[in-house]
């Protein structure tokens, strides 16, 4: 299963913006969040809501940033 999450975002101008927003901060560099906290923190979250997209995406990027 590949999700396009900005594809499915670009539908829903209400939500796109504040997304972005959020994104923007969490994986930019006004983030006070290093890359191996940020992982972790969306590894958790995608494990409590069983989110495939967010698992998939992010175990390749974790272990890019440290974790194993």
């Amino acid at each position: 299963l590949r999700v396009n999450i900005m594809k499915t975002l670009a539908h829903h101008e209400d939500l796109l913006k504040p997304w972005n927003r959020f994104a923007g901060h969490i994986m930019g560099y006004t983030s006070t969040l290093n890359g191996r906290e940020r992982e972790i923190l969306i590894l958790r979250t995608g494990w409590n809501h069983q989110s495939d997209y967010e698992w998939g995406q992010h175990v390749i990027i974790g272990r890019k940033s440290g974790l194993s």
